[in-house]
């Protein structure tokens, strides 16, 4: 009975965080150079942005955007400042999980 317990709050403490995380990373396009986010909506459409890093690559700026597509399919984008995609990975291994 008490592993149940344990089993139960570990499933209610993951799927709190899975919530509060979703609701963190809704929102991680916002702040996106309009090329950037016209670039990944004409490409992805309907797509849910995961994560949003900026880099710097060969002296120039490149963003970098982690996303799921609404098939469900994981990718990381790579973006220039002026919109154009300069590579796309689709995510094999998404969190060691797998499709």
């Amino acid at each position: 009975m008490k592993k149940q317990v344990i089993m139960l709050l570990a499933v209610c403490l993951a799927l709190c965080l899975h919530l509060m995380l979703g609701i963190a990373v809704a929102d991680k396009g916002k702040d996106l150079p309009e090329a950037v986010k016209s670039s990944i909506e004409k490409a992805f459409p309907g797509a849910e942005i995961t994560e949003v890093e900026q880099e710097k690559w060969k002296g120039k700026v490149v963003t970098e955007i982690e996303l799921t597509t609404k098939d469900g399919i994981h990718y990381e984008v790579y973006i220039a400042e002026d919109g154009k995609i300069l590579k796309i990975e689709e995510e094999d291994d998404w969190f060691g999980f797998g499709k």
